[in-house]
């Protein structure tokens, strides 16, 4: 039996769904699937293989079926048995690419010698040199992996060297500290070391393909807002965790009431709590109708977040971004480590809880109608707006100049650009070729105008770009069977033109040639073809070290700039990938 055929039997004698089993063990739904499907296994006893066995057991106790007898040790047996079981590779989840990426990445921050790792592994200098450069693949990555992880865990446990291990492994500094955390941070560093399942930019390629597949259009709030009671108190106070969510819905529907246009702030330090005691799916049905009121939103990030919850925070509310009226911030300094806090302030309520991080029997949540409360609380929303850093700026059709007027001013300044592509650069396309196109597509003769400017607009921006600074553009090359599956189209999210305009494959075939073409003509233009990503509405620009901008052709046609450094980091690391694996 493999893993997959394991998971699916154990999901269906609990009757549950793929997306109880995320909710219960904290996976994205989208790896849950990939593990079902057979397209990815957990490395055996890391974060997620723990993590999927704890969710699988907690199913178990609250089924209805009295199945209580199951026990954590008896599921996690099966699953060993399993790994034990394998014949194929002797280590299928080993990534040579991963491995010597984050071998190196350790190696420089914590400023290890390669003779250091030469004698922690019993390896002479050249063997871990050539694996450094990846030249040669360990042969026994397991052990050479355990030794290594050893290493770390022995010698390099300082304040100052666990905070760069949390930065390298995306997570607090508290979740490896101290003793009782050593066999999850020894876990921890082994999966990010073994294979990508550990790797932020892994957050960053799901919300990719999600954003790539979402539609405003199919999507259907579960708005439930009740009408609001008569409040006969100005103020509500509860302890622990479960009530948060009550009082949280309170909160929407003074907002919703009120006739004030103040904007709701929403400032968190850690989503793993807030998610656990919050019914998140219901609140964003419901905070549906502040966006209606014409209310914007503004989010702010407190302290330093792992990149999971800020990727995992944009999905949850990824439906309201697509509005248009999300405005996302950080505040970068040092986390409070003991504490967690959820505020929300509009001009009608504010809900303040605070509680010890991992204890849900410490939370206080204050909710306030006072009037005087509202104004000091609204103040001190606006001191945090102007005392943190945009994280992610949201342009869309309402404010769509803003795009131009920001890439107009970002062509005058020097820089390396790096892009990914789904579909060949549409300022390398000949006007032949764009009219036989046009024309064969039934595109009326004002949008024909349109479009013929735009691209002659982007043309000569790339053209100035190209004078001074470097571009180089990785475009996914579609095979003829993976064209009939999903076509390729124009991508015109720069004008914000959303109705399809399709390619044959012999016209695909002609762009990429004369992209080809376009790089002998310009000596600072690099065009890189690689295997096709799967995603068609999606276009992801970068002025290294500044921005990312991720453009989505249609449903609807937006453009995500952003500047979080974490964030955009592994944005560029991503492409790294991509090259890698072409």
């Amino acid at each position: 039996m493999s893993f997959s055929n394991l998971l699916n039997e154990y999901i269906e004698y609990l009757g549950c769904s793929s997306k109880a089993l995320s909710e219960a063990s904290g996976l994205p739904a989208s790896t849950i699937s990939r593990y079902r499907a057979g397209e990815r296994i957990p490395a055996k006893n890391s974060p997620q293989f723990n993590s999927l066995i704890r969710g699988l057991f907690l199913l178990a106790q609250n089924s209805d079926e009295l199945l209580e007898d199951i026990k954590l040790e008896d599921i996690k047996m099966k699953f060993d048995l399993e790994y034990a079981s394998q014949k194929k590779d002797k280590n299928p989840e080993f990534n040579l690419y991963y491995f010597k990426t984050n071998l190196i990445d350790l190696m420089d921050y914590l400023h290890i010698s390669i003779r250091e790792v030469a004698e922690a592994t019993g390896k002479d200098i050249s063997y871990i040199s050539r694996i450094r450069a990846g030249e040669r693949k360990p042969a026994d990555p397991r052990k050479m992996v355990e030794q290594i992880t050893n290493l770390i865990l022995e010698k390099y446990n300082s304040k100052h060297e666990l905070e760069i291990l949390a930065d390298l492994l995306d997570c607090r500094i508290s979740d490896i500290s101290g003793e009782k955390n050593r066999e999850r941070f020894h876990n921890r560093l082994f999966s990010w070391l073994y294979s990508d399942d550990s790797s932020p930019q892994k957050y960053v390629k799901e919300f990719i393909h999600k954003l790539d597949e979402f539609s405003l259009d199919n999507y259907v709030p579960e708005k439930k807002l009740r009408a609001v009671e008569d409040r006969k108190n100005e103020t509500e106070i509860v302890y622990g965790g479960g009530s948060i969510a009550h009082l949280a819905e309170r909160f929407v529907e003074d907002t919703v009431e009120t006739s004030s246009q103040k904007p709701v702030t929403i400032c968190w330090s850690s989503l793993e709590e807030s998610t656990d005691i919050i019914e998140y799916e219901h609140l964003i049905g419901n905070m549906a109708f502040i966006l209606e009121k014409g209310l914007h939103i503004r989010s702010v990030h407190l302290g330093e977040t792992p990149i999971y919850e800020m990727m995992k925070w944009m999905e949850i509310w990824l439906p309201l971004y697509m509005t248009g009226q999300i405005e996302s911030y950080y505040i970068e300094r040092d986390a409070d480590k003991l504490m967690d806090r959820f505020i929300m302030m509009s001009g009608a309520a504010v809900l303040d809880s605070e509680g010890i991080h991992g204890k849900k029997g410490t939370y206080r949540t204050y909710l306030t109608r006072n009037v005087d409360e509202i104004k000091h609380y609204n103040k001190r929303s606006d001191d945090i707006i102007q005392s943190s850093r945009r994280m992610i700026s949201v342009i869309d059709f309402e404010n769509k100049d803003r795009r131009k007027e920001f890439m107009s001013e970002d062509s005058s300044t020097s820089g390396k650009r790096k892009n990914i592509l789904s579909t060949p650069p549409i300022y390398t396309i000949s006007d032949d070729l764009l009219d036989r196109i046009l024309k064969r597509n039934e595109i009326p003769e004002e949008d024909c105008r349109r479009i013929t400017e735009y691209i002659a607009s982007e043309r000569k921006r790339i053209l100035e770009i190209l004078e001074n600074s470097r571009i180089e553009e990785y475009v996914s090359e579609v095979s003829k069977k993976e064209y009939k599956e999903k076509p390729v189209f124009l991508s015109l999210s720069g004008l914000f033109y959303e109705r399809d305009i399709f390619y044959t494959f012999e016209e695909y075939q002609e762009h990429l040639r004369l992209a080809k073409e376009f790089q002998s003509r310009y000596k600072n233009y690099l065009l890189r073809l690689g295997k096709d990503m799967g995603f068609r509405k999606i276009q992801i620009f970068m002025h290294e070290g500044q921005w990312v901008m991720v453009s989505k052709n249609k449903s609807p046609a937006i453009h995500f700039v952003i500047e979080h450094p974490a964030i955009r980091q592994s944005m560029e690391k991503m492409l790294e990938t991509f090259v890698e694996k072409r």
